[in-house]
């Protein structure tokens, strides 16, 4: 009955197959539950609503509105992960027209939760209007309790991004969010077209982040490929927090007339002090402070080592930056003030940061032009990154 208790919200049958003491006028939707460890199943609802049932659903305590629970309309998602621990996921918003951004809260007991971490942050463009397509990660499952469980340790979550294309999460537990000591990845351990480990993986159809054999050399490598229009790949590696890092990796744009590859050093919050990229005319830019500057052009099929000293700090931050082994920028001022750096991000597009909670997702708009076409494609090769504290 568990197992087919969300069906209730759209089945008005008379014939008595949901026997519990929910009343139908009871403003609740989407079941999602698990089982605590003390043997309750604790049942989950859109608008933070929340229950108890100690008989396996047969009668539950009155649904509550759990006040740390901040959501509106959109799905909320509980299970017990394969360590042990337990997980709910949600978009925390209080507003029906944004569902964006995805995230996920971990606890021991199935009672208490913290931690809040994203999930997912990204929202790309709407490609089509349509009648309440909220901007977002939408009607968001997992895996039911009884229902299956794949192999490993991961927990998977499906949802709709902006009410159009199907997407695929797979959140690794346990879930963690920090990293100590330094980093060291030549991706050689990994399986060629699988998982990329420790890594942050943004990955649309047209714009897949894949390990694949490194070309012009031995091992393997980062592919980030991109066809999309109006998408991007993304891979983000999160490294020990502070102020003073070296950070290389070495680059080989398969092209140079086509495509772009954005390097970005960032705090906790995505704050980018420091910024480079690969444009689409063969030129290698970066930002200091408030001005972008051509620091050298590159060719295709060549791998370039790009080697960033930085000094993170609200006042006076800078970076130095070489390449192959030649000081390129020296003392520059980073693009914002930060107190610190933890991740590395590697984009195929530009940065973007809308929608906004201003956004207005009701007016009419034309389908985004040539959205179902492919571009042509640009491939950049990541290899050797490291990170250590200076």
């Amino acid at each position: 009955k568990l197992m087919t208790l969300q069906w209730r919200e759209e089945d008005n049958g008379l014939d008595g197959f949901y026997k519990n003491n929910l009343d139908k006028s009871l403003d609740i939707q989407a079941l999602s539950y698990y089982h605590r460890k003390d043997g309750k199943v604790v049942a989950l609802w859109k608008r933070s609503k929340a229950a108890l049932s100690d008989d396996e659903g047969t009668t539950f305590s009155t649904p509550v509105k759990v006040p740390t629970l901040t959501m509106a309309g959109g799905k909320q998602w509980g299970q017990r992960t394969d360590d042990g621990r337990y997980a709910i996921c949600y978009n925390p918003i209080e507003m029906d027209e944004h569902r964006f951004p995805l995230v996920i809260i971990t606890g021991d007991d199935g009672a208490i939760f913290d931690n809040m971490l994203l999930v997912q942050g990204e929202v790309p463009p709407r490609r089509f209007f349509g009648r309440w397509k909220d901007f977002g990660p939408c009607y968001m499952r997992g895996m039911e309790e009884g229902n299956g469980n794949p192999p490993g340790n991961d927990m998977w979550l499906s949802y709709s991004m902006n009410k159009e294309d199907i997407w695929i999460s797979r959140i690794p537990t346990p879930v963690r969010y920090e990293v100590k000591g330094n980093i060291a990845d030549d991706f050689n351990a990994l399986q060629n077209n699988g998982s990329v480990s420790d890594w942050n993986i943004y990955a649309p159809q047209w714009a897949p982040v894949t390990v694949v054999a490194t070309p012009q050399k031995q091992g393997k490598c980062l592919e980030l490929a991109d066809k999309d229009p109006y998408d991007y790949a993304r891979a983000i590696r999160v490294f020990e927090e502070s102020s003073q890092i070296e950070c290389s990796l070495t680059v080989s744009p398969a092209q140079n007339k086509t495509g772009s590859l954005e390097i970005d050093l960032t705090d906790r919050y995505g704050n980018r002090p420091v910024r480079l990229r690969f444009d689409d005319k063969g030129n290698i830019v970066v930002t200091d402070g408030g001005t972008e500057k051509i620091v050298q052009t590159y060719d295709a099929s060549q791998w370039y080592t790009l080697t960033f000293s930085v000094n993170a700090q609200l006042a006076g931050g800078s970076f130095d930056l070489a390449i192959n082994g030649k000081k390129v920028v020296e003392k520059a001022t980073l693009a914002e003030a930060v107190k610190s750096v933890e991740r590395l991000s590697l984009r195929t597009g530009p940065y973007r940061d809308l929608p906004n909670r201003k956004t207005p997702n009701e007016d009419p708009h034309p389908p985004l032009a040539g959205a179902d076409e492919p571009v042509a494609t640009a491939i950049f090769f990541v290899d050797d990154v490291m990170v250590k504290k200076r």
